[in-house]
């Protein structure tokens, strides 16, 4: 199965985690299932208002077609670092440490992991800016 880079490089470093803990998608894996889902959404609308001419699309709508892919599937990453507080343990549940969401992805950082959420509402500004960050660190 071919995956584009950037969702599979969004699926390492999410890894398994869900999206929330008692909402839609509180189950392993909801994080990605959900931005994914997105993804399709909003591509299952752009091309329901392209013209394709001869069966193509042009370069610009490809263009515009993976934008439109990557903001979708990013939307919202930096809760990530904000809302999510995620600590590394070992084969032997060893602590590690606390993973990092900007410097790495999960997939690597350790086979297990423990989970903690707090939404923190007031941080809109920079959690715009960590959106940027990541999204940049994934693509």
């Amino acid at each position: 199965m071919y995956l584009s880079p950037v969702i599979k490089r969004f699926l390492e470093h999410v890894d398994s985690l869900p999206d929330s803990t008692n909402r839609f998608y509180s189950e392993p894996h909801g994080l990605s299932e959900y931005a994914l889902q997105r993804a399709e959404a909003a591509l299952t609308l752009f091309s329901g208002y392209l013209i394709i001419e001869d069966g193509r699309l042009s370069e610009m709508q490809r263009c515009w077609q993976y934008a439109l892919l990557t903001a979708a599937l990013l939307l919202g990453i930096g809760k990530l670092y904000l809302d999510y507080n995620v600590e590394l343990y070992d084969a032997f549940g060893g602590y590690i440490k606390n993973w990092n969401t900007v410097f790495c992805n999960l997939t690597n950082s350790a086979p297990y992991y423990l989970l903690q959420t707090q939404h923190q509402a007031n941080e809109v500004s920079f959690r715009t800016r960590l959106n940027l960050i990541l999204a940049k660190n994934i693509l």
